[in-house]
């Protein structure tokens, strides 16, 4: 949170000079808590209310936070600040159609913020009458919500996506060997009861307000995340060690909600431990430079961007090609660049080449790109999914993310082609499996040919490898700039974390996350 109070006052100070002479008009709040009279402010159509009426009327409390305020409401903390058009309550983004403003030392906020906050922490609507001039808090109608359940099967995990016609809360409790998955709204659901023949879930049963995931053993565990447009709640099982004693009871953590703007990046180095990589003549390994790169290349990020930089690896490890982008998405990441090197049986093969996710590959040269990649790692050359699975998993994994995907890959090969002065090959589409899975914009780099004997010495000079490093660097700068420039937002970066091995899935031990201030993002 304290990231979205941290910022400069000048566009609060101007827009506080416009507003001076404006005139509060009072105006009328009818809550469960009592009617109150709040002041309001009108400017350029926007209607303003008075924080610290509105939240006195309500029996919370307000106070200042660096460049914004902290509201406590319904035992729920929220926050804004005057140089940021998102305000947040538990750990949820709150959009307002205009900045809010101090006066002499008192915030008034687009009345927006109090009804995404009421909404948010206590599940009241807040409904405005121009006419009569009064503000009315009443407890929400929920509507009943048509639920969706797919069950896809990817190498070592189960992927259960279940999507809703609407937006709603829930909670992720396991119960013994079940997932209890339970809703905010009412559900419509598609059946009873279904069992599967699966390797970590054995059935599944619809309530009225929540779902019952029965598991194959044990030993399988879960993490979760949860996807917009249209709104799903995502659950990976896989096995482990058991997650809870049985008969034990407990949460799955999920992940906070993003802020928009780019706060975590991870880079991926291609391969790892016995799967090499492509060799060079002289017996240069892939697995050694993917990985030398992506740490200088971390660390340059760190210190350009700003950003919280996580590594796939950053020892001589295999890491599964689907642990990778899990490792992505378990970080809140919203950068995914995996570093690989190009091999060909033609003699004078050279250059670079940048790739985005698809199903179909763009040609039979990135086809074949492609099935080297997934063939090194032990996997298949594609995914082994048919008909509406496809589009089930494309859309999971990258169909929101595919313009970004596309202009991120196109923003590096633009800046290794003119740092490498090689031949630019250009940007391609293909189904790279490292790839999958990633819930964020991700791209696949081809830094060289290690197959080429003079590509290969380049690769090993420093000279080199920095040069390929510091293009990396200037095309991630310019995807950061002009990618958060349209969301209309300036990031404020969150640490740098560079992980030793990756990350296991958080336990479903822990409690639901709280309002939070953050930070750690």
């Amino acid at each position: 949170m304290r990231r979205l109070l941290v910022g400069v006052a000048v566009a609060a100070f101007a827009l506080a000079g416009l507003l001076f002479a404006q005139t509060p008009a009072p105006a009328l709040l009818k809550s469960p808590q009592g009617e109150a009279s709040i002041s309001t402010l009108e400017l350029n159509a926007q209607l303003y209310v008075a924080a610290d009426d509105f939240v006195k009327a309500m029996g919370g409390t307000i106070e200042p936070d660096g460049a914004g305020f902290k509201v406590t409401l319904l035992g729920r903390l929220g926050a804004f600040a005057p140089d940021n058009q998102y305000g947040v309550v538990r750990d949820e983004l709150i959009a307002m159609p205009a900045l809010p403003t101090v006066i002499e030392g008192r915030a008034f906020v687009p009345w927006q913020f109090f009804r995404g906050f009421l909404g948010n922490a206590g599940d009241f609507d807040l409904q405005w009458n121009a006419q009569e001039r009064i503000f009315t808090v009443s407890p929400r109608v929920r509507e009943s919500l048509t639920v969706g359940m797919s069950v896809i099967d990817l190498d070592d995990i189960t992927k259960v996506v279940v999507q809703l016609s609407g937006r709603t809360e829930f909670t992720i409790n396991r119960k013994q060997q079940s997932y209890i998955i339970k809703f905010g709204n009412p559900i419509g659901a598609p059946f009873t009861e279904q069992s599967y023949q699966n390797a970590h879930l054995a059935k599944a049963l619809f309530r009225p307000n929540e779902l019952e995931l029965q598991l194959a053993g044990p030993d399988v565990q879960g993490s979760a995340y949860r996807l917009d447009d249209p709104f799903r709640v995502v659950l990976d099982l896989r096995r482990g060690a058991p997650a809870v004693a049985p008969g034990a009871a407990g949460f799955i953590k999920l992940p906070q909600q993003r802020l928009p703007g780019i706060r975590t990046i991870v880079i991926d180095p291609g391969h790892g431990g016995t799967d090499t990589g492509a060799i060079g003549p002289s017996g240069l390994e892939e697995k050694a430079i993917t990985l030398a790169l992506a740490k200088k290349l971390s660390a340059r990020l760190s210190r350009q961007t700003r950003a919280r930089i996580v590594l796939t690896r950053d020892t001589d490890d295999l890491i599964p090609l689907t642990q990778r982008t899990a490792i992505a998405n378990e970080f809140q990441a919203d950068l995914f660049i995996s570093i690989h090197l190009n091999s060909s049986l033609r003699k004078g093969a050279q250059g670079t080449e940048s790739y985005f996710l698809s199903l179909e590959a763009s040609d039979e040269l990135a086809k074949q790109v492609a099935e080297r990649e997934n063939e090194e790692a032990g996997a298949p050359a594609a995914p082994a999914l048919a008909g509406d699975l496809n589009f089930i998993l494309w859309d999971l994994a990258q169909q929101e993310y595919l313009k970004e995907s596309s202009d991120l890959a196109e923003t590096i090969q633009d800046e290794l082609s003119k740092a490498t002065n090689t031949e630019n090959r250009g940007v391609k589409q293909a189904p790279f499996r490292v790839l999958i899975g990633a819930t964020m914009p991700a791209a696949l780099v081809e830094v060289g040919f290690i197959s080429n004997p003079d590509e290969e010495a380049k690769l090993k000079s420093d000279e080199h490898q920095n040069r390929l490093v510091d293009a990396i660097v200037t095309a991630v700068d310019r995807f950061k700039t002009q990618y958060e420039a349209k969301l209309g937002v300036t990031t404020t970066p969150a640490p740098s974390a560079v992980p030793s091995q990756p990350p296991t899935p958080a336990p479903p031990t822990a409690p639901p996350p709280a309002a939070s201030d953050k930070a750690g993002r």
